[in-house]
């Protein structure tokens, strides 16, 4: 299973290439959003692909990507109770990242959701992307 994710996740990414079409990013973004439910590599890289995706120049796409996100990880609950916080004490990394999907205005500028994608690469344990 998380052999046949990760193959999964690479493959896709190398068929998104650079591509600006909206359809087949949102399509490439739903894979990796459902390669989340499979454990390790295959999942730590799927989360990362869809990091990449919520900082994408297309505000349909980080918006999309984000509400999609949002769902999937409330699915998946139980896999993803671990997270630590990102920087509240009260607030556990699970419930940070909800709300950090939830209400960042993803259609906003770029520059405008660096400071949510941060604490998204910070919670889910990766760097904080240099820009």
């Amino acid at each position: 299973g998380a052999r046949w994710g990760l193959k999964l996740v690479k493959t896709i990414s190398t068929e998104l290439g650079s591509t600006e079409d909206v359809n087949l990013l949102l399509a490439g973004g739903r894979v990796y959003l459902g390669v989340l439910a499979f454990p390790g590599l295959a999942r730590n890289l799927a989360i990362r692909k869809c990091l990449a995706l919520l900082e994408h120049a297309y505000p349909k796409v980080r918006s999309t990507i984000a509400e999609e996100m949002y769902s999937q990880l409330l699915v998946l609950e139980d896999e993803f109770e671990d997270l630590e916080g990102g920087g509240d004490e009260e607030e556990g990394g699970f419930d940070t990242v909800l709300e950090k999907l939830a209400e960042t205005s993803w259609n906003a500028a770029l520059s405008e959701i660096y400071d949510s994608l941060d604490t998204l690469h910070i919670v889910f344990g990766f760097e904080k992307p240099v820009r």
